[in-house]
């Protein structure tokens, strides 16, 4: 890894780090599937239950 990103995971913490990987992943994830089931934002939120921001805000973060 590069000197930059060694000295933010010091900064922030390896927790910190550990999380933002796994938000990621799981975020490809689901947009992969998602797109495979031929599923929009609005069509997996009401599958869901919960609002399109919501399915936004997962793939932003």
């Amino acid at each position: 890894m590069s000197k930059a990103f060694d000295r933010y995971q010091e900064v922030m913490g390896k927790a910190y780090i550990d999380r933002f990987k796994l938000k990621s992943v799981l975020a490809a994830t689901i947009k992969t599937e998602r797109q495979r089931q031929a599923f929009s934002q609005q069509e997996l939120a009401d599958a869901i239950g919960k609002p399109k921001f919501t399915i936004k805000a997962i793939f932003i973060s």
